[in-house]
C-alpha cells in the first residue's frame, strides 16, 4: 500500500485488482486495475456507518448508463451537531457498464432507475480483461446534486488520472514546501512532514464551487445537538466574481492557540485568515461562533469560546483581511455574553459576578484568556481611531 497527500494506492487481493484514488476539493477519483478476467462489480454502499455518524434516507437516480447521482442524509454523529446532514453526490465512470444495478433494503433493481431506502446502492458491472482499468468519479456537494454535478464538471473534467494526481501532488508540495528542514534522518523528515500534513487537515470545504453553502445553524438545539432547519445560502463575491473565502466544518479550535494558529501565521496565513472569516460568517448566519462547526452547523462540542483565540489571534497579526473588523469584534463580544458560545446565562452571570466559573478552574482559564484577548482587540481597535 502506498499513501501520500492527495494519493492512494492498495491492491486487494481478494478481488485480484489495484485500486488508486486522487482528489480535487470536491471530487473523488478512482482508477481500478484488474489483474485477471473477470466480472467486475464496483459497489457503491450507502449504508451502516462512517467513521462517527450513520448514513439513511438514500436516494439514488440513474442519469444515463455512464452516470448516477443522488443524496443521503447523514445522522446520530457521536459528537453532536445538525441531526440531519444532507449530502449529494454524482458518480461517473469512464466506460459503460453491462449493468447497473439498485438496492434498497430488501430490494433489488435489476435495471436501476430509482431507488430510495435507508440501506441502499448501486453495482455497476464490467467484464474485464487483464490489464484493463475502469475509472470513477464522485463529486459531492452539501446543497444539491446539481452542485454535486457542478463541482465535478468545474474541478475534474477530464478522465486523465495521472494529470489530476499530479495536479494535487503540486498543491501539497507547495503546501508542505513553506517549511524546509535540513538535517536528521529520512525517518525524522517523513514524521516531521507527515505531522504538517495533519496540520493541514481535519477541516473540510462545504461550499461548492459556485458559492452556495449549507447553513444548519437554525433550529431547536437538544444537548450537544440541533434539530436543524437546513437552508442554503452564498458566498461573497469580489467584484471579479471570485469567492472571498470558503466554508469549512472542522474539529474544534479548543486550545489551538498554543499550536495550530501559531503554524497556521507561520506558514500559511491565508487559512488562519480564511477559517477566521468562515467562523465569523458562521455567526452571521446563526449568532454564535461555533467551537468546532459540523455539517454547516453547530456540535458544541468542549468548552467556552476556542474560536475567539483562532479570530483574534489572526486580527493582531494583521491577517484578517476577509471580513470586517467592526463586524468580527462586534460577533467575538457578543460569543462571551449569555445566548453566545461561553456557556450557559447562569453560569456566564456567576463568573461576571464572582470573577471565577462556577465548580470548573479550567473554564475560568479559559473565559479570563478569551476577555484579555477581548481587551487587546478593543485596544487596538481605538488605536485605529485615534491615530
Amino acid at each position: 500500500e502506498i499513501v501520500q497527500p492527495g494519493y492512494q494506492r492498495v491492491y486487494l487481493r481478494d478481488h485480484k485488482t489495484w485500486t488508486e484514488f486522487t482528489a480535487t476539493d470536491r471530487v473523488v477519483f478512482y482508477k481500478f486495475t484488474y489483474t485477471t478476467d473477470m466480472e467486475a462489480q464496483v459497489l457503491t454502499a450507502l449504508n451502516g456507518h462512517v467513521i462517527n455518524s450513520t448514513m439513511s434516507n438514500v436516494l439514488l437516480k440513474k442519469v444515463n448508463d455512464k452516470e448516477f447521482e443522488g443524496s443521503l442524509s447523514s445522522i446520530n454523529r457521536y459528537w453532536g451537531g445538525p441531526k440531519d446532514v444532507k449530502i449529494f453526490f454524482n458518480i461517473r465512470f469512464d466506460k459503460v457498464p453491462k449493468a447497473l444495478k439498485g438496492w434498497a433494503g430488501n430490494r433489488r433493481s435489476e435495471d436501476l432507475n430509482s431507488i430510495r431506502g435507508d440501506s441502499a446502492g448501486v453495482a455497476a458491472l464490467f467484464d474485464v480483461k487483464a490489464g484493463d482499468e475502469i475509472k470513477m468519479k464522485i463529486g459531492l456537494s452539501y446543497t444539491s446534486m446539481a452542485n454535486a454535478k457542478n463541482n465535478l464538471e468545474v474541478e475534474c473534467n477530464t478522465w486523465d488520472f495521472d494529470k489530476v494526481r499530479n495536479e494535487s501532488r503540486a498543491v501539497w508540495n507547495e503546501w508542505l514546501g513553506r517549511m524546509q528542514v535540513s538535517g536528521g534522518t529520512t525517518e525524522q523528515k517523513v514524521k516531521f512532514y507527515t505531522d504538517l500534513w495533519h496540520v493541514l487537515l481535519g477541516r473540510h470545504m462545504n461550499n461548492d464551487v459556485s458559492g452556495d453553502y449549507p447553513d444548519n445553524t437554525a433550529g431547536k438545539r437538544d444537548g450537544n445537538f440541533t434539530d436543524n432547519i437546513f437552508k442554503i445560502k452564498t458566498l461573497p463575491k469580489d467584484a471579479n466574481g471570485k469567492l472571498k473565502y470558503n466554508m469549512y466544518n472542522s474539529d474544534a479550535f479548543w486550545l489551538t492557540q498554543w499550536n495550530l494558529n501559531v503554524l497556521w501565521g507561520l506558514a500559511w496565513p491565508e487559512v488562519q485568515d480564511e477559517m477566521s472569516a468562515s467562523m465569523l460568517q458562521y455567526a452571521e448566519n446563526g449568532y454564535k461562533i461555533p467551537r468546532g462547526p459540523a455539517g454547516g452547523g453547530y456540535s458544541y462540542i468542549m468548552t467556552s469560546c476556542p474560536t475567539t483565540n483562532l479570530i483574534v489571534g489572526t486580527y493582531m497579526k494583521g491577517l484578517l483581511t476577509k471580513y470586517d473588523i467592526n463586524t468580527a469584534f462586534d460577533a467575538v463580544k457578543r460569543n462571551a455574553l449569555p445566548g453566545g458560545m461561553l456557556g450557559d446565562s447562569a453560569d456566564i452571570d456567576f463568573y461576571t459576578a464572582k470573577g471565577y466559573w462556577p465548580g470548573n478552574a479550567g473554564i475560568t482559564v479559559e473565559a479570563v484568556f478569551q476577555d484579555l484577548e477581548l481587551v487587546f482587540i478593543g485596544e487596538k481597535r481605538l488605536d485605529m481611531y485615534f491615530l
